[in-house]
């Protein structure tokens, strides 16, 4: 359940039509959504189980404000969306992230098709088809960070999503591939 903390603005008014619409979506496959969502952002949680996954969502929104000693600043607005998946295989690692550093260490292949500063290691021979599936997987939805490693795989967006049934999709459809290659 989510705690609307009504407020007479317009920043409530967007937050909780967005909340709302992310909400009304997810309640389409059971899922019960918990969090907050006030004047100054949102955080929804989501937890689904499908094909023997466990999904975690968290939609989230929130200001940093600044107090300018002489000049006031604005407050600057954060919003994306960080996901979990468990159960995966142990067997694989990937990780995706923007490190000038690290891009030193790439496979000279990858760093051709990454712009810089990202860099993207794997611990399996890179196959041409997972590459570019994982490669526009990251540019369509501003992914920050990306990590499989354990079993887990973790996503930092940098964006918000109008249709998080369609983002539960391609990150599925991409995680399907990969337990292809452990098989």
């Amino acid at each position: 359940m989510i705690n609307y903390q009504v407020e007479d603005s317009p920043f409530f008014t967007s937050n909780k039509s967005y909340s709302e619409k992310i909400t009304a979506q997810l309640s389409t496959l059971d899922v019960e959504t918990n969090g907050y969502c006030n004047s100054f952002g949102y955080n929804i949680e989501a937890l689904i189980v499908r094909n023997h996954l466990t999904y975690y969502l968290v939609f989230h929104k929130h200001q940093s404000t600044r107090n300018g000693v002489i000049i006031p600043e604005n407050a600057v607005n954060y919003s994306g969306i960080n996901a979990t998946v468990t159960g995966l295989s142990k067997d694989l690692s990937i990780d995706f992230g923007k490190s000038a550093f690290k891009r030193i260490f790439a496979r000279k292949k990858i760093k051709n098709l990454i712009p810089s500063p990202g860099y993207l290691t794997l611990s399996f021979a890179p196959d041409k088809l997972i590459i570019e599936e994982l490669l526009s997987f990251i540019q369509a939805n501003s992914v920050l960070k990306l990590r499989l490693h354990d079993g887990n795989f973790t996503i930092k967006l940098n964006s918000e999503t109008d249709d998080p049934i369609d983002l539960l999709d391609k990150i599925e459809k991409m995680t399907s591939t990969w337990n292809i290659l452990v098989e």
